[in-house]
């Protein structure tokens, strides 16, 4: 798991590195770390709204009818996944970062970090419950 995030990491610097130049690159990795890691938090709260829907819990009319109290809830919804990723973050940046990689190594980390996606959006895309 720890190397996973670690090529993930080295591939987001890289990729940034390589289209805008390393003072971006040292500015803009970790955010694009934590959106790469972000379908796998929707699907969780995904599968909790059908689970929700299936049992028939209703949504209490505060939250339907009022939109600031929308955006509080997805903003602390989102907190948990924020903080984790950060945490996860700091965890890791004790290895250095690989900034000289070798072309084969980015093509294999650009493979890795597609199937990542592809499996987050697989998994968005299937709802294995049904809302019908």
């Amino acid at each position: 798991m720890i190397k996973h995030l670690v090529d993930l990491r080295d591939f987001c610097y890289v990729m940034l590195k390589k289209r805008w130049g390393e003072a971006y690159a040292e500015q803009g990795y970790a955010f694009r770390f934590i959106v790469f890691h972000c379908g796998y938090y929707i699907a969780f709260w995904t599968l909790i709204a059908i689970l929700q829907y299936k049992a028939g819990i209703p949504v209490s009319p505060i939250v339907k009818d009022n939109f600031i109290i929308k955006v509080l809830c997805g903003f602390l919804a989102f907190l948990p996944y924020y903080f984790l990723m950060k945490y996860l973050l700091r965890r890791i940046e004790s290895i250095p970062i690989d900034k000289n990689m070798s072309d084969e190594k980015y093509k294999l980390l650009m493979r890795k970090s597609i199937l990542t996606l592809a499996i987050e959006f697989r998994l968005n895309g299937t709802h294995p419950l049904g809302l019908g």
